[in-house]
């Protein structure tokens, strides 16, 4: 290695020279420099306002769409795959999104979820209520994604909370459930 330049590998095994390539020499500038015009104004003066260059501004950047200025929010439900395909298919089949097929099963069950999601029994000690388990999982799950408004959320969140149900994925799952059994 050569001491000036550490990075010189030349002498090593046999002289490897070629394989870095030699310093760039300064380029000559395709456009010869322009000579400055002569200033219409004497030297310790200032220019005029508009001979003034101007500063150039900056563009703010647009930040894309939040939740909030779109609309909609991504909601996600976990579902039993079984029940996301058949889910699918009742969408599919009345020609709606996800989404869509949830809000009307939504409606069309909303007077009848109390009796689904019937109240824990008391507890004879003075022990906290548990929070219960809507449903034990026995296969292996899927989520869905869903678009809400804030508003949907809203109204679906309230009425989970109304019927004790521990999660919002829980809550919709169950909705499902019962919209296809229904079906």
């Amino acid at each position: 290695m050569n001491a000036a330049n550490p990075r010189d590998l030349s002498a090593l095994r046999g002289g490897l020279t070629g394989l870095r390539p030699p310093p760039a020499a300064a380029a000559p500038s395709p456009i010869p420099a322009q000579p400055d015009p002569a200033p219409d104004h004497a030297p310790g003066d200032r220019p005029a306002r508009e001979d003034r260059p101007r500063p150039r501004r900056r563009t703010p950047k647009v930040a894309a769409p939040s939740a909030s200025t779109s609309g909609k929010r991504p909601v996600q439900v976990y579902l039993a795959a079984t029940t996301k395909e058949a889910m699918e298919r009742a969408a599919n089949g009345a020609g709606v999104t996800l989404t869509e097929w949830l809000l009307d099963t939504f409606d069309r069950l909303d007077g009848e979820l109390q009796d689904h999601f019937a109240p824990p029994a008391p507890r004879r000690s003075s022990l906290p209520p548990r929070t219960r388990v809507v449903r034990a999982r026995s296969e292996a799950s899927s989520s869905v994604q869903l678009r809400l408004t804030d508003e949907e959320l809203e109204v679906l969140d309230g009425r989970a909370e109304e019927l004790g149900v521990p999660s919002r994925s829980a809550f919709l799952a169950r909705v499902v459930e019962l919209g296809l059994s229904a079906d």
